[in-house]
């Protein structure tokens, strides 16, 4: 029985420290593609489907939750991120997954933390088919302008210097295809 409860509180203590999620490396299903296809509203109440992709050659979709601390602190990095990168012509775009449960919040925490970068409330139908592809949350997704997935799938936090290396890396592997 000691080793059964050793091991439980052994699993739970790795959870703890590697994000909101498993601590496997590779989804159930490999990644897809193509993003799915949405329409949704963002937190401001416009419209919003895939068509946001066309708008910038890279967009890094961030799925978080309200209630994931590594989230939470990944976060105000999205934030600098966004900005720094608009004029590369690179957006983040912030996928709320725990949205029409926690939507008050999420609306809060945003507001709290000054995020302006866009965020948006999925629709069921959205959170079903990420949740075939993620691990845990935070996860994140590059896109292309095509909604094309670029890329390997992000599990976990990391910090602006690492989103901003695997961005610009990302960008030269993209720009020599081309």
């Amino acid at each position: 029985m000691r080793k059964i409860t050793l091991g439980l509180l052994l699993s739970v203590f790795c959870l703890l420290f590697t994000g909101c999620g498993s601590s496997t490396d590779k989804p159930e299903a490999a990644m897809p593609k193509m993003f799915p296809a949405f329409q949704t509203t963002d937190t401001n109440d416009q419209p919003i489907s895939n068509e946001i992709f066309k708008q910038y050659d890279l967009t890094l979709v961030n799925v978080w939750g309200t209630y994931c601390a590594p989230c939470k602190e990944e976060l105000p990095a999205l934030e600098k991120l966004s900005k720094e990168m608009k004029d590369q012509n690179v957006q983040i775009l912030g996928i709320v997954s725990d949205g029409r449960e926690q939507e008050v919040t999420a609306y809060r925490m945003m507001k709290e933390m000054n995020l302006t970068f866009t965020n948006v409330i999925p629709t069921d139908e959205l959170m079903k088919q990420l949740q075939k592809r993620l691990i845990g949350i935070p996860s994140s997704i590059l896109v292309n302008k095509k909604g094309g997935i670029v890329g390997e799938l992000v599990t976990g936090a990391r910090t602006e210097e690492q989103y901003r290396t695997m961005i610009n890396d990302l960008r030269k592997k993209e720009a020599v295809k081309q």
